[in-house]
């Protein structure tokens, strides 16, 4: 089943933003020509068709393969998918900002220590 009636959006990228940084990220991805792949909503209930279970375990999946991912919302429409999701800090800068705070730790425990 195919949706009737295409609508034009205008793009809410922000022109030149860098979205692999750090941050958290509403995400809606529609299917070619919207096309009814991912099941169908019967009586407001949505039930998935193969293809709508397999893209379900696709978003569980993503923390698998990118660690720097954490998932929130998740929802699948027929057509589309909307999600919710975090890009962490890399895992350079945590190990930076690991090292920097027991750097400060040792510091700060030299300057309290009396002999």
């Amino acid at each position: 089943m195919k949706q009737k009636k295409f609508f034009s959006r205008r793009t809410t990228r922000l022109k030149g933003y860098d979205y692999s940084k750090p941050g958290i990220y509403y995400v809606t991805i529609c299917t070619k020509n919207l096309e009814f792949l991912f099941g169908e909503i019967v009586r407001g209930v949505m039930y998935p068709s193969a293809g709508g279970l397999f893209v379900i375990q696709c978003w569980n999946d993503i923390p698998k393969h990118y660690q720097r991912v954490k998932l929130y919302e998740f929802t699948l429409m027929p057509n589309h998918i909307h999600g919710i999701l975090e890009i962490t800090d890399s895992e350079e800068n945590v190990v930076e900002k690991e090292r920097n705070n027991n750097v400060a730790k040792v510091e700060g425990f030299g300057r309290g220590s009396r002999y």
